[in-house]
């Protein structure tokens, strides 16, 4: 009796037309479209993982077309059926919604207050449902045959705005952004030896790059004078990779899924160079690819412009 009831909710003939002489709701959908090769993957893995969630820091690379705090549902809803977009998520919908339909055609339908609307769903399409849209309605996608889709879901946006009320340390002297892109040195003030080597913050990255070829951190490390370690991660990136560099690092996307989040480790590096002075082997890297706030940090000093360090490193024996 279960089975049966089951396949007659699963009939579209069975279910009538809710938009039909109802109140229409108006909705505020952006449609665009990614790479069709995107489409393609979502096609692939939706028939071969459907069902499948991937948390923000596991979502495959070639999956990643926005770089906002989300997880990813991978679907393929294979017989036409009306399906309630709460048992997809498994929640009711919160927030921002992206989807991206792979395969098929078929129309979500949104019903607020006793209102309806639907929105056409097309093939290699991508439609983006801002949260005031979704929050507070019910909503299912229906479908007359085979869709495959992936659907990104954003964390909700809090109801109010949250102030930092952190005190930054102010300095005398301000550090030219010159120092951007030339090997410096630079003290924004008198120090003595105890306070330099108190600020002394040694840092060293490593990049994997974008689509514009722009540098995208993927491995940081920090020591302090002593040789504490301030930092050392490993990082999965929110946004695509065009090209790891393995031959460089030797880091790949497998060492890198599951490790911390871009967006949270970027957020811990501006607080720990908060009033350090940054010491690293040609720092130009670092200053394009890491958040460093030339106003709230004590100093630079670059070694690949140091004599003695080029002095000691032609004294050291090549290893055999």
């Amino acid at each position: 009796m279960n089975f049966r009831k089951q396949v007659e909710l699963a009939n579209p003939n069975s279910i009538p037309n809710i938009l039909k002489n109802r109140e229409t709701l108006s909705i505020d959908v952006n449609q665009y479209t990614a790479p069709r090769a995107f489409y393609d993957i979502v096609t692939t893995l939706a028939k071969v993982h459907s069902s499948v969630t991937y948390t923000l820091t596991q979502i495959p690379n070639k999956l990643k077309v926005t770089d906002e705090l989300r997880r990813m549902e991978l679907i393929r809803l294979a017989n036409p059926a009306q399906y309630p977009i709460k048992h997809i998520l498994r929640h009711d919908p919160d927030s921002t919604l992206y989807i991206h339909v792979g395969r098929g055609d078929g129309e979500i339908i949104i019903e607020r207050d006793g209102a309806f609307g639907s929105i056409m769903l097309a093939s290699k399409c991508s439609y983006k449902l801002p949260q005031y849209e979704v929050a507070g309605t019910n909503m299912a996608i229906r479908t007359s045959g085979q869709l495959s889709l992936a659907i990104d879901v954003l964390e909700p946006l809090p109801d109010e705005v949250t102030v930092s009320t952190n005190q930054i340390e102010e300095f005398p002297i301000k550090i030219p952004p010159a120092v951007r892109n030339y090997r410096t040195s630079f003290l924004r003030g008198a120090m003595d030896l105890k306070e330099i080597r108190n600020r002394l913050l040694f840092i060293d990255i490593e990049c994997a790059h974008g689509d514009e070829n722009n540098p995208i951190p993927i491995s940081i490390t920090a020591f302090d004078y002593d040789g504490f370690m301030l930092m050392n991660d490993l990082i999965c990136p929110r946004q695509h990779v065009a090209r790891y560099g393995e031959n460089i690092h030797g880091l790949a996307e497998e060492n890198l899924l599951g490790q911390r989040d871009s967006a949270e480790s970027m957020r811990a590096v501006e607080r720990m160079l908060r009033g350090r002075i940054i010491v690293g082997h040609d720092l130009h890297l670092e200053h394009v690819a890491l958040p460093i706030r030339i106003d709230q940090i004590a100093g630079i000093r670059d070694l690949q412009g140091s004599s003695a360090v080029v002095k000691v490193m032609r004294s050291t024996p090549a290893e055999s």
